[in-house]
C-alpha cells in the first residue's frame, strides 16, 4: 500500500493532547484507565480519535523502582528488565509470582537483554563491552568479547548496547558507534559480518559539491558517515527489525536476508527508543516521548496512543520511555527509564478484532476476515486500516468492484488500480465482440463517406504563406484561433506571421491561455483515482490558478524584459500572442491524457507520463521558436534569453515573498497613519 510521508509523524504531535485527554486513575491500581487512541481517517492523512485499542493495567515495580533501566523482554511468562544502574537483570513472573535478581557481581552496566526459548539470557553489557550469557538461575555460561578476526577491523567499535539471537543461533549485536551495521556472531563467537545499513543522507549543497568538486577538494570536507542503529528485534521467522535515532527518514526498518529495508512505511519520528514484534507479526514501537505505535507487518499504521506525563504520574503516560515488549496474548509492557517502572497495556475487543482480521487474512480465511472487518467497522467507523484490509479480502474473494470502493476509501491508489484492471478485463471480455463490430462499422462508414466526398469538387484549403495582405486585427477571432493548427506543420512560418502582425491578437492569445488553463485544471483535478487521490472538495481554485498563471505569466513578462535589453525585435503584444500559440500541444494532448487516466492502470502509467512529457517538450520547443522568430535571435541568444528570464523569475518571486512578509506591517502602519491624520484634521 502506498504510504504518505509524514503520516505517523503527525501522531507524535498528539502526545500532549493524549495526555490531556487521558482518563486518569490512581497510579498503581488496576482498572481501565486509558490514553486516547488515534487512527488514520480513510482517504486522508488526518489522525482522528477512535475507540480505545488498549487499556492501561498495573504499574510494575512501583514499590521498588528500578535504577535507570534500559531494556525489557518477555519470554515464557516472565518479564526480564536490564536494570542498568544496579548492574543486574531483574526477572519477574507475570502471573504475580517471584522476583529474581540475576547477574549481580557479574554484570557492570547491562543495557540490552534477550532470552531464548531454551531459557538462556543474553545480556549486552556496554560497561564491560561484552555480551554475557546467563543461565535461568543467573550463572555465567559464556561471554562474547570483541572479535579478534582481521575482518572485524582494528578500529571497529565494539560496545554492545542491544542483543538478539535467532533460532539458528546467530547473535545480532547493536554496538554503540558502530556505523557499519549490526554485528553478527555465531555461537562460537566467530565474526560473520555486518548486517543491514543506513544510507547517508546528503543535502542539496553536498550533492552539488560531489558533482563539481575534485577529489582533493572533497577530501578536505568533513566526511559524512551513516547513523548507527539504536535498537533491534527479531520475529518468529528470523526477520530482523531495527530503529535508528536522530533521523525522521525511515527510522524503523525491516531487513531481508541481504540486509535491505523492505518495510513500506515507517513512523517519521526521530526519537524511537525500542520495538518488538507481536504474536501476529504486528510491529510495536515506542518513542522516548512515550508515543506507542502499532503497525502491521508491512508498516501500515493500526493504532497510535500514549504520551508524556507533563507534571505528575499517570498510568499510560511516561517521563522517558526506553523499552517495549509484548507477550503471546498481545499484552504490552513499556519501560519508563526515568521512574524505573513498567506500564502494562491490555488489548480491548477493538484491537483484538483488528488482530483477528489480519490473522485470518494472512491464513487465507478471506470470508471470515471480511466478516470480522464488517464488525470492526461498526466500532471504528470509516478509518483507513479497515478499508485497506477490506479491499485486500474482497480482491481475494474476486469482488473487484467492492475492492475498488474499499481501496478508494482507504486512499490506496495501487490497490484500486489492481482492482480496476480486473474490472476492465472483465468488461473487455464481455463487450469485445460488440465493440469490434461497432469499430468495423465506423471504419467502413468513414471510408464510404470519404469516397463520396472526393466525388464532389472542393475548394482548396487556404494556405498561409507569410501574409495574405491583412493584419491580425482585421480578421476575426475564429480565424486567429484556427491559425493555431498551422503550428503543427509550419511553426517557423506561423511565428513569422505573428512577428509581422498578420496573425495573433491579444484577444486570441487570452483565449488560448484560458484554454491552456482549462486543460491544466482538468488534468490536475480530473485524473482517475489511480493517478490522483485529490478530492474536488480539497482543491482550491485560487491555488490551481496560481499554479498555472504565475509561472506562465512571469516567464512571458521576464522573457520580454530580457529581450528589451538584448536587442529583441518583438513587442510585448507579439510575445504575448506568440507564447499563447506555444500552448497548442498542451491544449490538445492534456485532456486526452486526463480521459485516458480513467481507463488505464498504474502498470500502464508510462503512457500518461510519456504523453505529458511529450506535450510539455513540444510546447517548450515552440516557446524557443517563438523567442527566436519574434526577436530574430540566433540559437545562442535564445538560450541566454531563457536563462536570464528564469533567473529574473526567481528574483521576482523572492521580492514578492519579501513584500508579502511585510505587507501586513505596511497596511497596519498606513492604517495608523490615516487614523492619526483623520484625528488631527477633525480636531
Amino acid at each position: 500500500m502506498k504510504k504518505r510521508r509524514g503520516l505517523l509523524a503527525a501522531a507524535a504531535t498528539l502526545a500532549l493532547l493524549s495526555g490531556l485527554l487521558a482518563v486518569h486513575a490512581e497510579t498503581g491500581s488496576s482498572g481501565n484507565a486509558t490514553t486516547s487512541t488515534f487512527v488514520t481517517q480513510a482517504g486522508s492523512d488526518q489522525l482522528v480519535p477512535t475507540q480505545d485499542a488498549y487499556l492501561t493495567g498495573d504499574v510494575l515495580f512501583l514499590d521498588s523502582p528500578l535504577t535507570m533501566p534500559e531494556d525489557i523482554f518477555v519470554q515464557g511468562g516472565r518479564l526480564y528488565v536490564a536494570d542498568s544502574g544496579a548492574g543486574r537483570i531483574v526477572s519477574t513472573d507475570l502471573s504475580g509470582g517471584d522476583v529474581q535478581s540475576l547477574g549481580e557481581g557479574i554484570l557492570s552496566y547491562p543495557t540490552g537483554v534477550f532470552v531464548t526459548d531454551a531459557g538462556e539470557i543474553y545480556v549486552a553489557d556496554s560497561g564491560l563491552q561484552t555480551v554475557a550469557v546467563l543461565s535461568a538461575d543467573g550463572r555465567l555460561l559464556r561471554r562474547y568479547d570483541r572479535p579478534q578476526t582481521r575482518t572485524f577491523g582494528a578500529n571497529a567499535q565494539y560496545q554492545p548496547s542491544k542483543v538478539a539471537v535467532s533460532d539458528a543461533g546467530i547473535i545480532y549485536i547493536v554496538s554503540t558507534g558502530s556505523f557499519d551495521g549490526v554485528i553478527q556472531l555465531d555461537q562460537s563467537g566467530e565474526f560473520l559480518g555486518y548486517y543491514g545499513y543506513n544510507n547517508v543522507q546528503m543535502s542539496m549543497l553536498e550533492t552539488i559539491q560531489n558533482l563539481i568538486f575534485t577529489e582533493e577538494q572533497l577530501a578536505q570536507l568533513f566526511n559524512k558517515i551513516p547513523l548507527a542503529f539504536y535498537n533491534l528485534a527479531l520475529d518468529s521467522k528470523g526477520m530482523c527489525y531495527t530503529v535508528t535515532q536522530k533521523t525522521d527518514i525511515a527510522p524503523l526498518k525491516k531487513h531481508n536476508i541481504a540486509g535491505v529495508n523492505i518495510l513500506n512505511s515507517s513512523p517519521e519520528v526521530e526519537n524511537l527508543a525500542d520495538l518488538c514484534i507481536g504474536p501476529d507479526g504486528q510491529i510495536f514501537t515506542v518513542s522516548e516521548s512515550g508515543m506507542i505505535y502499532e503497525l502491521d507487518n508491512n508498516g501500515t499504521l493500526l493504532f497510535a496512543w500514549g504520551g508524556q506525563a507533563a507534571n505528575s504520574e499517570r498510568r499510560g503516560l511516561f517521563t522517558l520511555a526506553a523499552g517495549i515488549a509484548v507477550d503471546e496474548d498481545c499484552c504490552l509492557y513499556v519501560l519508563d527509564k526515568e521512574r524505573g517502572v513498567v506500564h502494562t497495556f491490555i488489548p480491548t475487543e477493538y484491537a483484538s478484532l483488528m488482530h483477528t482480521a489480519i490473522r485470518q487474512y494472512e491464513d487465507g480465511s478471506y470470508a471470515d476476515s471480511r466478516d470480522t472487518l464488517t464488525r470492526l467497522a461498526k466500532l471504528s467507523g470509516d478509518v483507513q486500516m479497515v478499508n485497506y484490509y477490506m479491499g485486500n479480502n474482497l480482491m481475494q474473494l474476486r469482488d473487484y468492484e467492492g475492492a475498488m470502493e474499499s481501496y478508494r476509501r482507504a486512499g490506496d491508489s495501487a490497490g484500486y488500480s489492481d482492482a480496476f484492471w480486473e474490472v476492465r478485463t472483465a468488461g473487455v471480455n464481455q463487450w469485445f465482440a460488440a465493440g469490434a463490430l461497432a469499430l468495423a462499422a465506423l471504419v467502413c462508414g468513414g471510408l464510404l463517406l470519404g469516397r463520396l466526398r472526393r466525388r464532389k469538387a472542393r475548394p482548396a484549403a487556404p494556405v498561409y504563406y507569410y501574409t495574405d495582405g491583412r493584419k491580425a486585427g482585421e480578421i476575426g477571432l475564429g480565424e486567429n484561433l484556427r491559425f493555431a493548427f498551422k503550428f503543427f506543420k509550419h511553426p517557423f512560418d506561423a511565428f513569422y506571421e505573428v512577428k509581422v502582425g498578420a496573425r495573433g491578437t491579444v484577444l486570441s492569445g487570452t483565449v488560448l491561455y484560458l484554454l491552456a488553463f482549462a486543460a491544466f485544471a482538468f488534468y490536475y483535478a480530473g485524473r482517475g483515482f489511480a493517478f490522483s487521490q485529490l478530492e474536488l472538495s480539497e482543491i482550491s481554485p485560487f491555488y490551481v490558478m496560481m499554479l498555472f498563471f504565475l509561472p506562465v505569466g512571469l516567464f512571458v513578462l521576464a522573457s520580454y524584459m530580457v529581450s528589451e535589453i538584448n536587442n529583441g525585435e518583438g513587442t510585448f503584444k507579439k510575445m504575448y500572442a506568440g507564447m499563447s500559440y506555444a500552448m497548442i500541444p498542451f491544449i490538445c494532448i492534456a485532456p486526452v491524457l486526463t480521459l485516458l487516466s480513467h481507463v488505464l492502470t498504474l502498470s500502464e502509467s508510462f503512457l500518461i507520463s510519456f504523453g505529458m512529457g511529450f506535450c510539455v517538450v513540444w510546447s517548450g520547443v515552440l516557446v524557443l521558436l517563438a523567442i527566436k522568430e519574434i526577436h530574430n535571435y540566433e540559437p545562442g541568444q535564445v538560450a541566454m534569453n531563457v536563462l536570464l528570464a528564469l533567473f529574473l523569475m526567481i528574483v521576482m518571486i523572492f521580492v514578492g515573498s519579501i513584500i508579502g512578509m511585510f505587507w501586513d506591517t505596511v497596511l497596519d502602519t498606513l492604517s495608523a497613519f490615516g487614523k492619526e491624520v483623520l484625528y488631527r484634521v477633525t480636531g
